[in-house]
């Protein structure tokens, strides 16, 4: 889940600046004998608002861990949260701006929010080539040695066998 967050064009002042904003998840495996090591990187990057020369400001989080799971267990990954209080006044105008009486012509309101950020990896070995593309069990094979790899504009002929072209 990505976003972009352009600047605010300043009485007529060019727009500069973007800003991506969003979810950011970076996994990179290795497979060992004892599971399948995993270093996990995460961050999130909100739009909180505006600088007074029109950047955006950006809030970011980030958290990296490694870890070893066992093949075909699931991990979930869980602590990034985010409080964001929100200060809300609502009136009617005019009257709710009066001095003494306009708190009854209007109420302020104080919340809350909380998110959450959840990650859940399944760590599973592809043994197989069972429910690939045939594009993609074609580039195993040829890494295997099984398919020759074709150049273009290259005839290949071996002892006598000739590839396809």
């Amino acid at each position: 889940m990505v976003g972009r967050v352009d600047t605010r064009a300043a009485l007529g002042g060019p727009q500069l600046l973007a800003t991506d904003t969003g979810i950011y998840l970076t996994i990179a495996p290795t497979i060992g004998t004892d599971g399948i090591r995993l270093a996990v990187d995460t961050s999130v990057i909100n739009h909180v608002g505006y600088a007074d020369n029109g950047r955006p400001i950006v809030a970011k989080r980030a958290a990296a861990t490694e870890l070893t799971v066992p093949d075909g267990k699931e991990l979930v990954l869980s602590g990034m949260v985010h409080e964001t209080e929100i200060h809300e006044n609502r009136r009617v105008p005019i009257l709710g701006s009066l001095p003494l009486i306009g708190y009854l012509f209007g109420n302020e309101i104080k919340q809350m929010q909380r998110r959450l950020v959840v990650v859940a990896v399944k760590a599973a070995r592809v043994n197989d080539c069972c429910g690939l593309a045939d594009e993609d069990n074609k580039l195993i094979e040829r890494a295997k040695g099984n398919l020759p790899i074709r150049m273009p504009g290259v005839r290949f002929e071996l002892r006598g066998d000739s590839f396809p072209r």
